[in-house]
């Protein structure tokens, strides 16, 4: 019976103290997580990805931005690779592509409360599925030059680790 009754305070203890427990989470997209966010994305694509058809070479870019508090993406940037920018389609197509993200961000917790999250980085590839591979792998190359050189340290990803980064093919 004593046994029960120290059981019975430990557990009670123990209820009570993780209700003081501090909370702290990342972003992320809700129903997805690290292994699978890509998913998403891949699945609208595949809904209304034929306004890239157009275009005739892959292309590579970084987009930066942060979920507020309600779940929404502010702050959104394309960062592109000089020498291979966007086409303008492409551009419109990624920001629509994040845009349709807003309100299905869980977001950022720090103390148990919600705060704006801290810059997340997408490494995003547009990629034609019809361009011959040498091609593509022309087109790529600006991307490896600019990863590869101090001129890629951009403000805004410079504080991010890599490690944070995600990225994202879209195939059209």
């Amino acid at each position: 019976m004593r046994n029960n009754i120290i059981l019975f305070f430990l557990i009670a203890l123990l209820i009570q103290t993780s209700a003081f427990a501090q909370e702290n989470r990342e972003a992320y997209l809700k129903g997805y997580n690290d292994t699978n966010y890509y998913r998403y994305f891949d699945t609208l694509n595949k809904l209304s990805g034929t306004a890239l058809q157009q275009l005739n070479h892959s292309y590579d870019c970084d987009v930066v931005f942060k979920v507020d508090t309600n779940a929404n993406i502010i702050d959104f940037e394309i960062i592109e690779i000089p020498g291979a920018e966007l086409p303008t389609i492409a551009k419109i197509y990624i920001q629509e592509l994040f845009n349709s993200t807003n309100g299905k961000w869980q977001p950022q917790v720090k103390d148990s409360k919600k705060v704006i999250s801290y810059d997340m980085i997408y490494r995003v590839g547009l990629i034609k599925k019809s361009q011959p591979m040498e091609e593509r792998i022309k087109d790529s190359q600006k991307m490896r030059e600019y990863f590869l050189s101090a001129s890629s340290i951009h403000k805004r990803t410079i504080a991010v680790p890599i490690t944070k980064w995600k990225s994202i093919g879209i195939y059209y």
